[in-house]
């Protein structure tokens, strides 16, 4: 080959190892550049991640409301089941109890009314019947008094168990000056029955009975009404609560809403200034 062509050749290959990109770097350097990977590049808000962004705190705030709502709702169930299991059903014995010894009240009136009738006059009838119905209400009073220790004690495995053991004992105590009632009136209903009348003294032990008795369901409807308004007020903070805390969450969701949407709006605003300019 002529020496000349040589040199060309050599001239050619020189410039084309040499020669640059189009960036104005070497193709060896570009290529090596290419080799070692792109480069991570920078997160940028776009328009889709601040709405998504917004979308996601907005949800979040909800999901908050939602679980604080459940757990709140949850606590005012076990309030008012415990209303309805204990306090309501305590209630309405207590109510029966009240009756019931009244009506004995009444029939014992009566049968100290027969008592002083003259001896002339037919007091069987009356006096069977009278004794019939105080035999049914002391029954009555009985059963009703041991309904509310056996509902007492079904409290006993809850958090109520303080409460409902004062009421128990309320009870107890009730139905021990129940049976002690009884036992006067029916000595005073037999003294009746067999033509005698009671002494002044018979009759004012039936009367302190009485007496005692009543004291002991005052004592008892004081403990009830102790836990009813217990759990009026822990109803009534529950309720207060729930509404401060919902009124709370969605006040500052709407703030953020609004914060979150004007800096969006001013975002898309500033970028499309710029591509107009």
């Amino acid at each position: 080959m002529p020496l000349a062509a040589q040199t060309r050749d050599a001239k050619s290959g020189s410039n084309n190892s040499a020669a640059p990109d189009k960036d104005g770097a070497p193709a060896n350097a570009a290529t090596g550049a290419n080799s070692s990977g792109p480069r991570a590049r920078r997160f940028q808000w776009t328009i889709a991640r601040k709405i998504g962004g917004l979308a996601s705190v907005l949800i979040l705030f909800i999901l908050l409301l939602l679980a604080y709502s459940i757990y709140t709702l949850r606590g005012i169930q076990g309030e008012l089941e415990a209303i309805a299991n204990l306090d309501v059903p305590l209630t309405e014995l207590t109510n029966k109890i009240e009756i019931e010894q009244l009506e004995q009240q009444i029939t014992m009136d009566q049968l100290l009314r027969l008592a002083r009738r003259t001896a002339g006059e037919n007091n069987g009838p009356e006096l069977r019947s009278a004794m019939q119905r105080l035999e049914a209400h002391s029954t009555a009073l009985e059963q009703n008094i041991g309904l509310g220790i056996r509902l007492s004690e079904r409290a006993s495995d809850t958090g109520l168990k303080p409460i409902f053991d004062r009421v128990k004992a309320a009870l107890r105590n009730l139905r021990l000056d129940a049976e002690r009632l009884h036992i006067d009136l029916f000595r005073m209903a037999r003294v009746t029955e067999e033509g005698g009348t009671p002494d002044d003294q018979a009759v004012d032990t039936v009367l302190a009975r009485g007496s005692a008795f009543d004291k002991k369901m005052l004592a008892l409807i004081g403990e009830i009404e102790q836990f009813t308004e217990r759990e009026i007020n822990i109803l009534e903070s529950h309720t207060h609560k729930f509404l401060m805390v919902n009124t709370a969450f969605g006040a500052v969701g709407v703030l953020l809403g609004i914060i979150l949407s004007t800096l969006i709006n001013i975002g898309i605003r500033g970028n499309l200034y710029h591509l107009t300019r």
